[in-house]
């Protein structure tokens, strides 16, 4: 979109493709928005189309992870535009600019915040309606370890069990309703 702006600021392609990657890299790969900024040139890798990503600053092992071709091509493209700059600045900028992104597609968000984290608890969500297994979808969020996805699980959980409870209470008041009438 030319006219999209973030903050009231009318963005530049440089921005632009910034946002772009950082937006793919989060709903691709579901990671925190300081585990992104902190990516450079030196973790992504063109001859194996991967990407470096360290375990969290306390454990600093680092692991390599398959890149879709169309995240690798965002990336590309972003090269191009970007210069010497380093890869991802202004991470409140960024967070604004992603606020715009989901704010403008109509996701709501009752509490106001459309920050990365949503993506993340979304493929959480995804996880367990498709039976990952819970250390899987631990692994994939790189949670140190898989106490903090089981809450998350558990949360999803609790909330289609609150869910199942209100349709069952709405079909015995719909169902009741034409009885009600014949009487």
């Amino acid at each position: 979109d030319s006219g999209f702006a973030v903050k009231g600021v009318k963005t530049t392609p440089r921005k632009k493709a910034m946002l772009r990657l950082y937006v793919m890299v989060s709903a691709c790969y579901a990671l925190r928005q300081q585990s992104i900024l902190s990516l450079t040139r030196e973790d992504f890798n063109e001859e194996t189309f991967t990407y470096r990503l360290a375990k969290g600053q306390r454990h600093g092992e680092a692991f390599a992870r398959a890149m879709h071709p169309t995240v690798w091509s965002a990336y590309c493209n972003y090269l191009e535009v970007v210069g010497e700059y380093p890869l991802f600045t202004d991470g409140s900028w960024l967070s604004a600019g992603v606020k715009v992104i989901l704010t403008q597609a109509g996701v709501e968000a009752s509490n106001g915040r459309h920050g990365l984290h949503r993506i993340r608890r979304a493929f959480a969500t995804y996880c367990y309606h498709q039976g990952i297994p819970l250390e899987d979808a631990a692994a994939a969020l790189n949670h140190a370890d898989s106490s903090t996805t089981e809450r998350v699980y558990q949360d999803i959980n609790a909330k289609q069990q609150r869910a199942s409870l209100a349709m069952a209470s709405f079909a015995d008041h719909f169902l009741g309703i034409p009885q009600q009438l014949t009487e």
